[in-house]
This record gives structure tokens, C-alpha cells and sequence, in this order.
């Protein structure tokens, strides 16, 4: 997958609210052992189970119930790398958290491990 591809699934992986679909994206995503490490909360995530149940637990708590998004910044390719921005308004546009994804790309181009700076 394309570092632009990766990018684009990854943030859908967030932003959807069909369970099917965050789950076919996971699995495009994210390898089976992958691990997700954030800061500052110190929360670690093993395996692609454990990612997806957070990521639903975001996308519950905060699209589907508060009604924020995510907005993609910058995404910068470095060899086996991706650095993405991204940042989560509320529906009137404000701006209320930003932050920095590091992905960990394994050969067959899908997520290994995670590194997410919340609050940069």
C-alpha cells in the first residue's frame, strides 16, 4: 500500500462508524501483532483486537457521541516510516486537540507498531 493509501485507511479507521468497514480497514491497516503506544496518557494497545476495541471506544465516545472529527494534516514518508498530523474539531469548527502518529510499516506495507503524541 502506498504511503498516501496508508495514510487515507488509517484515518478512515478513526473516523467510521460502521463496525464492518473499521474492521476491514483494521485488517488492511494494522498487522495482527501490532502494538499502539500513547502519550500522554501511557496507554499501550497489543494486537490488532485490542487497537480496534480502543479505536471504537474513541469513535464511540467522541464522533458518534460528542460529535468531533478528525482532520489529517501532514503525512511524511521516511522509508519504513510515516509521521502524520492530525488534529479533532467540534461540529462548530473549533479546534480542541492536535497530535503526531509515528507508524512502523512491516514489508507487506501495513502497521506494526504505533507511536501517537497526543497534545503536540
Amino acid at each position: 500500500m502506498k504511503s498516501e493509501d496508508l495514510a487515507a485507511a488509517y484515518f478512515e479507521v478513526w473516523m467510521t462508524t460502521d463496525d464492518d468497514r473499521r474492521h476491514e480497514l483494521a485488517s488492511q491497516v494494522f498487522t495482527e501483532t501490532a502494538v499502539h503506544y500513547a502519550v500522554p496518557a501511557n496507554v499501550e494497545f497489543r494486537g490488532i483486537e485490542a487497537i480496534e476495541s480502543n479505536i471504537k471506544r474513541v469513535n464511540t465516545e467522541n464522533i458518534q457521541g460528542i460529535g468531533l472529527s478528525f482532520t489529517s494534516g501532514d503525512v511524511t514518508p521516511n522509508h519504513n516510516t510515516l509521521q502524520l498530523e492530525w488534529s479533532v474539531e467540534t461540529p462548530s469548527g473549533q479546534t480542541v486537540a492536535t497530535g503526531r502518529d509515528f507508524l512502523l510499516i512491516n514489508d507487506d506495507g501495513r502497521v506494526q507498531a504505533l507511536y501517537m503524541f497526543n497534545g503536540v
